[in-house]
């Protein structure tokens, strides 16, 4: 296990650089259930640190610290059903807020909020290209496999998409008056003769 979490975190390096930002994102995650002790292990404190030094905050440690146990109660009074970020924003508030001088915390709680959903958004898509058109992409020319990769992630409804294919129907019968499914001989499959 421990070789394919090695592989992994190369693997993350290589393809997506900004991995260890999200990752360090993972610090407002809020435990369910019962609240730990000692909540702030030492993997929990170095995530701290990389946000507070990629976003130049130096007070953020101080302020997450503080507001954390602010953010647990939000959650646990929501019955662990809201997300971790609308408990921090809860318990921010809960906390007294302004009054303790938030700016930095609430600047990194602002980012996560964005940053983590689009990451895994392009991730998913992504994903759903690859599972469609296969790492090769039908070897298509790329005007073909962006157009293919639109209609792809644009999520049709019903209508829409009839009206795409009514459109679709009409442009080709434009473009080609008269073609090969119209020809009136039945096409008969000859069988190559091999000659000795």
């Amino acid at each position: 296990m421990q070789a394919w979490v090695l592989l992994c975190k190369a693997t993350l390096a290589a393809e997506f650089p900004g991995f260890n930002v999200i990752n360090a994102f993972s610090a407002f995650r809020l435990p369910i259930g019962t609240k730990p002790s000692k909540p702030f292990t030492s993997q929990l404190e170095e995530k701290i640190e990389r946000l507070a030094l990629i976003f130049n905050k130096p007070a953020f440690p101080r302020q997450f610290k503080y507001f954390w146990h602010h953010a647990w109660v939000s959650f646990k009074s929501a019955n662990f059903s809201c997300t971790f970020w609308v408990a921090w924003r809860n318990g921010i508030d809960r906390g007294g807020g302004p009054q303790h001088g938030v700016q930095d915390l609430l600047y990194v709680v602002k980012r996560g909020q964005v940053y983590c959903p689009i990451t895994s958004g392009v991730e998913q898509n992504f994903s759903k290209i690859a599972e469609i058109f296969g790492s090769s992409r039908l070897n298509a020319m790329d005007a073909t496999e962006d157009r293919n990769v639109n209609l792809l992630l644009a999520s049709l409804n019903d209508g829409q998409l009839e009206d795409l294919l009514t459109r679709a129907q009409k442009i080709w019968k434009e473009c080609f008056l008269r073609h090969a499914r119209e020809h009136v001989i039945d096409r008969t499959w000859i069988p190559e003769t091999t000659q000795p």
